[in-house]
This record gives C-alpha cells, sequence and structure tokens, in this order.
C-alpha cells in the first residue's frame, strides 16, 4: 500500500510541474519524512539517508528550499529517533546558506558528541512531562538509586528527544517501620501537625498541604502524601525554591505505621530552569547537576538546611506516635 501510494504521489507531483521541458523527479520533503515514518518502526535508515543525500547535496542547491523546510526535517528526525539524519540536516543548513538558532546550534554540538546512549526511560516516556496526573502528584522514585552515570544518561536521552521535564526527583528518603496500636488512623491530623510546626520554625516559609501522590511507573497507586515546599521569596532568594519535600504515613497492619520523607528536586520550581531562553539541552544540564548537587550532598549548608526540615519533621512523627503508644525510638 506504502508503495502505491507512494507511486500515485510521483504521477501528481510530476504533473503539477509543468513548468520543466523534461520531466525529472526529486524526491520531496513530504517524502522523506513518510520514509522516515515507515523506517521508525526498525530503527533503520538506510533508505533515508538514500533520500537525504540527494536532498542535500541536489536538490537544496539546486532549488531555493526555504529554511522552514530544513527546519521540519529535523523535528521530524528529533521525533523519531533519527539522530544522525537530524545531525546531517543541522550539518547542512549553513552549506546551504541557512542560518541556524541558537536552540540549532547547542542541539548539533550535543549531536556530534555521539556519545549519547539508548537509556530506557520506561514508563514516564508515555507519561508526559507534567507533574499532575489525575489529581496526583507524579515524581520519579527510581532516581533516589541512580548513580551520576545513570542521572546523566537520562537526561541526555530527554535532549535527545526534545524533552524536559517538570516532575520532582527523589534524592534522598528516610524510612521507618513503628509499631503502633490505633484504630482511627488519620493522616490528615499529622498533616495539620506537621503545618502548625513549620508556622513555630519558620513563619510563612513553608505551605504545608496534603493531597495524593503516585511514582511514574503504571503499577503506582495514588497515596495520601503531604507535601511541603518554599512559599516565599526569601527561601527563592536563598535558592532553596526547587527542594520539596513529600511525608507520607501509612498502616500497613493492624499494629504497624510505616512513615516515609523525601527529599526531591522539582524543575519545575527551579527558575534557572524556567527560563525561557535557555534551551532544552541547557535546562537538562541544570537537572543534572542539582540533582547531583543534594545526592552527593556537595553544599554544607543546603545539606544543613535539609537536615533541619527532615528533624523537625522526624520530631512531629515521634510526639505524634508517643501521644498514641508511649515510649517509641522513631530515629533509632
Amino acid at each position: 500500500k506504502y508503495m502505491v501510494i507512494k507511486q500515485f504521489y510521483k504521477d501528481v507531483y510530476l504533473l503539477l510541474d509543468d513548468t520543466k521541458s523534461e520531466k525529472t523527479y526529486i524526491d520531496t520533503v513530504d517524502e522523506i519524512i513518510a520514509e522516515t515514518i515507515r523506517c521508525s518502526y526498525t530503527k533503520v535508515f538506510t533508505k533515508v539517508d538514500e533520500m537525504l543525500d540527494e536532498f542535500l547535496e541536489y536538490t537544496c542547491k539546486t532549488l531555493d528550499i526555504p529554511g522552514s523546510q530544513y527546519n521540519i526535517l529535523q523535528k521530524v528526525f528529533a521525533y523519531f529517533e533519527a539522530y544522525e539524519q537530524e545531525k546531517r540536516i543541522l550539518e547542512n543548513m549553513v552549506n546551504n546558506y541557512i542560518t541556524r538558532s541558537s536552540e540549532q546550534e547547542d542541539r548539533l554540538t550535543f549531536l556530534q558528541k555521539g556519545s549519547y546512549t539508548n537509556f530506557n526511560l520506561g514508563d514516564s516516556a508515555s507519561q508526559g512531562s507534567g507533574f499532575i496526573e489525575d489529581g496526583n502528584m507524579k515524581y520519579e522514585y527510581r532516581s533516589v538509586n541512580w548513580d551520576n552515570k545513570k542521572i546523566e544518561e537520562y537526561f541526555e536521552n530527554l535532549s535527545l528527544q526534545n524533552r524536559a521535564v517538570e516532575y520532582p526527583f527523589v534524592v534522598q528518603e528516610w524510612n521507618k517501620e513503628v509499631s503502633i496500636n490505633i484504630s482511627n488512623f488519620d493522616v490528615e491530623a499529622i498533616g495539620r501537625l506537621i503545618a502548625d510546626a513549620f508556622i513555630e520554625n519558620y513563619g510563612e516559609r513553608f505551605s504545608v498541604r496534603l493531597g495524593t501522590s503516585k511514582t511514574m511507573d503504571n503499577y503506582s497507586e495514588p497515596m495520601d502524601t503531604i507535601s511541603i515546599m518554599a512559599d516565599s521569596d526569601e527561601e527563592a532568594k536563598n535558592g532553596y525554591s526547587w527542594i520539596e519535600y513529600f511525608v507520607t504515613a501509612e498502616k500497613i497492619s493492624n499494629k504497624q505505621v510505616a512513615f516515609a520523607i523525601y527529599t526531591l528536586y522539582f524543575p519545575a520550581l527551579d527558575m534557572e530552569v524556567s527560563i525561557d531562553s535557555k534551551s532544552i539541552i541547557e535546562k537538562n544540564k541544570i537537572c543534572v547537576q542539582k540533582i547531583n548537587l543534594l545526592k552527593e550532598k556537595q553544599n554544607p549548608r543546603i545539606n544543613r538546611h535539609i537536615q533541619n526540615i527532615n528533624n523537625l519533621i522526624i520530631e512531629v512523627l515521634e510526639n505524634w506516635t508517643n501521644d498514641v503508644n508511649k515510649n517509641v525510638d522513631i530515629y533509632g
């Protein structure tokens, strides 16, 4: 069917182009796009390369191909992961007197490095870039176990796909299971205690909200979550607006409750990432730097800030637990 439609397209194209005495056929941008889509199923772009040879060496130099057509091909190649073909388009723009944008320059430099590897983005690749889905806060939990190399590969592959993401990444976690006797388990009550403690210790610098969250995988169930994030210009000036905290408390049996505190890096709240003039590649590089900064505890001031926040939350959880069940050591 594909070949029949392609031949029909060629015939119509020749009939429409009646300006030439001698009828010669050239591959059009539309055909290159169609062939790219067909080859994307196997990720073998040999035929596309042949068409691209003619397009770049003959068509572009003979006909006045506008810059918009190069841009379209670049975006199509990037979308269908034909990165070598995308690189060829970008490299040949200058040869054919087409000016590259600053973002295209960054993109070409990135592709010319040739160090990218295919990293399996897993379920996150099909779930969009936002952090809210059906009222649930989405977050990437796997990152807590990633090393530097894996973090770089993850964001390099996002850059390859021309994607930047907003959802937060877990960089540190604290877990504790506590034996407790309680019939009416109320996460909202714990959230109110945490909110009161933050107001007492930090004033209006933080907002504490109760909602639901889920991890990026397709098997995750929404879970009641107390989120804590900077809520003032002071925190933004300090550079901590991009750090968020999740607190979960789950009754896992009649006599046990599991507490967890997650420290997260939140790109959507990072003013350095949200600058419109920055390219996607630049934004993803900043995300890598910030995640590594938090995971490796490279900044003593930020480390102390995070530790103080965690200690305050743990103190509230311990006090709540001891009100229900005397003499529980939640720190141990």
